[in-house]
């Protein structure tokens, strides 16, 4: 694998130019030693890396996103981005389905539970591809089979969740751990008034 001189980014191996800050790779040395190592932030940044939601690829779109959507503003007043209370931008609120809270139940206790998996990833799809946050929903939904992990998946969702939940990430972690139908209402609530919105 090759990463980008610039912004060490993940390239591939034929690309041309980087998909994060457009470096040109061409007669570049791509690095294949990979990025450099982080300064401490150890364990968490790896699950972070692996489960998306990297907080420098996060400030460097809402940067591009707050110098585009001001250059929107001032061309065009009907083409403009909601940004959620937790800074996260929304991009495409269409991507965001209502769900029924008394089916969710229903579903729940008919899968014995097992529907609350696909919840899961179908809220992390909805939220990679409805903001600017760059997630990963099956390796998000896979960990939450590694019993070490699930406590990491459910910080990373609580934390990226936070501004469509209106609800602070420690508030939505211990619902997660303690009382999931409170993380799950919370979170479907916000998705629903987004989605009734679009």
């Amino acid at each position: 694998m090759r990463y980008c001189h610039e912004c060490e980014a993940e390239v591939g191996p034929k690309a041309t130019e980087c998909g994060e800050c457009a470096a040109n790779l061409i007669g570049s040395t791509a690095n294949s030693q990979g990025p450099a190592p982080s300064d401490g932030g150890g364990i968490l940044d790896s699950l972070r890396n692996l489960f998306g939601g990297d907080d420098d690829k996060q400030a460097s779109t809402e940067e591009t996103t707050r110098a585009s959507t001001a250059t929107a503003a001032d061309t065009t007043a009907s083409a403009s981005t909601t940004t959620l209370t937790d800074g996260t931008t929304l991009t495409d609120p269409a991507a965001f389905q209502h769900r029924s809270l008394g089916k969710q139940v229903l579903f729940t206790v008919l899968s014995l539970g097992f529907y609350t998996t696909y919840w899961c990833y179908v809220t992390n799809d909805q939220l990679d591809r409805g903001t600017d946050k760059e997630l990963r929903p099956l390796a998000r939904t896979l960990g939450l089979f590694a019993p070490p992990i699930t406590f990491a998946v459910f910080w990373f969702m609580s934390d990226d969740l936070q501004g469509i939940a209106d609800q602070s990430n420690i508030v939505l972690f211990v619902c997660a751990v303690f009382v999931p139908p409170a993380f799950w209402y919370f979170v479907q609530s916000g998705i629903n008034d987004i989605a009734v919105k679009s």
